[in-house]
């Protein structure tokens, strides 16, 4: 089961993805290109404002 957090990214990654090219794209290659988007939006989301305040968030609650 996926975190909501992790839900936002998969959708954010398949909102990217259907703006490729994606012409001629093998299924492991898309697999590919999906793993890769993901790990970017992920990282992306983790560098702003907002993923500071979910990770500040997340720390406050396992106290």
């Amino acid at each position: 089961m996926l975190t909501d957090e992790e839900k936002e990214i998969s959708s954010l990654t398949l909102l990217y993805l259907s703006h490729q090219d994606l012409t001629d794209t093998t299924p492991e290659s898309l697999a590919d290109k999906y793993a890769s988007a993901f790990r970017t939006i992920e990282y992306a989301l983790n560098q702003t404002t907002l993923g500071r305040i979910r990770e500040a968030t997340k720390t406050s609650h396992k106290k």
